[in-house]
């Protein structure tokens, strides 16, 4: 391999650190045949090929992409196994990584982690760097806007306990978000893949109030579904996958901002509640039971997801918010359940589960009992909110919805939502772009 590094590339290896991604035959001689041919067709017909065949190599049992160089001395003085950090993080970053303090760190080290463990979030992180014109470093990348947002809504004491707490956004493949308990202290993280998850099933449950393509708007569907499958690639920064009109985009951004704001104050509310030091929590699940009412049916719940069944009452409960705020927060909490179960239907369908209790409650379970506990504390009188009719409206769409994914596309479409690819809006005049030629 030094050979094609100095031979092809041009590096001297004992002088220059390379960043690359490597397929080998011998892992999958079939798929890496596939992929051979698909490059080699590129190499000879794209209109960036020269420039693709700097980075591109396409051997007989190999293919490498070299993703960036740099300097073998500017890492001399880190740990070799932490060269993969750089120059995503700065040395000064790359040092707290190997030998992390504090909370901070720990979320420095999730962050970086997170890229170093992939090399198409790492090609992303690469796009970022170029187009930023201050001093790079991957702590300066992130803010906590939306975090800082709930915290200023939260009464003073509770608010101090939020700020010690390290929070924010970090690029990996696992849609979700977390509050954790680590040996450095607490942090909160929120995947950006679950707001890619929201955006684009709020564009597909909006479409109808728009003039907005149906085609486009299932594939939106398919985008939301499969980034939580994990198979939609999460590279939406170096590869759009079509304009959403301006004014759906405005209005579906609006909706996934307040279904974000309810995602971290849920997980803030397990701090202020307690969840983290509650040892029940920890315990296996279904070694205790509690009896939870859920729409006056009485039902079996765990501590744990009595816990969640509190983080989302708390959520909306917590923070001082108006009451315009609280009801777009509360609708938006409404659908992005239901985006849930949506998700959980086809998610059990492909990795079928075989019992056992759940960490979470039923996401339909979870509307009604925060609709139940937020009438029962406040009264709110606004024909903006769902009403009951709303959501059962709500419910009856997504449940037509499943049956149609069970009967009519998931025993024949299975391979599209399995498949590790990108999704692209049709209509939208989006040109598919070609891995590693057009970004």
């Amino acid at each position: 391999m030094e050979d094609i590094f100095k031979n092809y590339f041009g590096i001297n290896v004992e002088k220059v650190f390379a960043h690359f991604e490597i397929i080998s035959r011998d892992k999958d001689a079939e798929g890496f045949d596939y992929i051979r041919n698909l490059y080699l067709h590129n190499l000879a017909t794209h209109p960036l090929r020269e420039q693709a065949a700097k980075k591109l190599y396409v051997g007989e049992n190999i293919i490498i992409h070299l993703h960036i160089t740099f300097p073998r001395a500017d890492i001399s003085n880190i740990k070799p196994e932490s060269s993969f950090y750089y120059p995503i993080c700065t040395i000064e970053e790359i040092k707290r990584i190997e030998e992390p303090k504090t909370a901070a760190d720990y979320l420095l080290k999730i962050r970086a982690d997170a890229i170093a463990k992939n090399s198409r979030i790492a090609r992303i992180f690469f796009s970022r760097m170029t187009k930023e014109t201050e001093a790079w470093s991957l702590s300066g990348y992130y803010d906590r806007y939306y975090f800082d947002k709930y915290i200023d809504r939260l009464p003073e004491a509770e608010a101090k306990k939020c700020l010690n707490i390290p929070a924010g956004f970090v690029l990996n493949c696992e849609p979700n978000g977390a509050c954790i308990k680590s040996e450095f202290g607490k942090v909160i993280v929120i995947s950006e893949a679950l707001r890619h998850f929201l955006y684009y099933m709020n564009v597909f449950a909006h479409h109808a109030n728009f003039d907005f393509d149906f085609d486009d708007a299932i594939s939106c569907l398919f985008i939301a579904i499969r980034t939580m499958l994990q198979t939609e690639a999460p590279d939406f920064d170096i590869d759009p996958r079509g304009e959403v009109p301006g004014v759906v985009h405005n209005y579906c951004t609006n909706v996934t901002e307040d279904q974000l704001q309810f995602i971290i104050g849920h997980e803030y509310a397990h701090l202020l509640l307690g969840h983290l030091e509650d040892d029940a929590a920890m315990a296996p699940v279904g070694e205790i039971l509690n009896i939870f009412s859920v729409d006056e049916v009485s039902k079996y719940y765990t501590p744990r997801q009595q816990q969640e069944f509190d983080a989302d009452f708390g959520s909306l409960m917590h923070a001082d918010f108006s009451e315009n705020e609280r009801i777009r927060i509360l609708n938006g909490a409404t659908l992005f359940f239901l985006y849930l179960d949506l998700y959980y239907t086809v998610s059990d369908y492909i990795n079928p589960s075989f019992g056992g209790v759940k960490t979470h409650p039923d996401p339909v379970e979870r509307i009604w009992a925060l609709r139940k506990s937020i009438f029962a504390e406040i009264e709110i009188e606004s024909d903006n909110i769902f009403s009951d009719k709303d959501v059962l409206d709500w419910i009856d769409f997504f449940k037509g919805l499943k049956i149609r994914l069970h009967e009519d596309i998931l025993p024949y479409h299975i391979e599209d939502l399995e498949k590790y690819s990108s999704t692209y809006l049709r209509s939208r005049g989006v040109v598919e772009k070609v891995d590693r030629f057009d970004f």
